[in-house]
């Protein structure tokens, strides 16, 4: 039984030799990626890390989600959005 990333991305089945694979491109792949449990486990535990550091001030916390997933400061514009974001959903407990 293979999961659903490993099937959605037509992933070689292990016990069969394959000479070639066909590539494929689909927004079903696009939509696991975005919405799927693997996504959504990696973000929680990006979360847990940030929130374990204590840190509660809004611009830190975004600069330091951005330095984790991206490698560098956002942008002022990114920073605000992203701000905005958090803020919509609760966030931290910001309003």
């Amino acid at each position: 039984v293979q999961p659903a990333l490993a099937s959605v991305f037509d992933v070689a089945n292990p016990s069969l030799p394959t000479g070639s694979r066909a590539r494929t491109t689909t927004a079903t792949q696009a939509l696991v990626l975005l919405n799927g449990e693997f996504t959504a486990g990696r973000a929680r535990a990006l979360v847990e890390r940030v929130r374990a550091e204590g840190e509660t001030d809004r611009d830190v916390v975004v600069g330091r989600l951005f330095e984790r997933v991206l490698g560098r400061a956002p942008t002022p514009s990114e920073a605000r959005l992203a701000s905005d974001f958090l803020s919509s959903l609760h966030f931290w407990g910001w309003q």
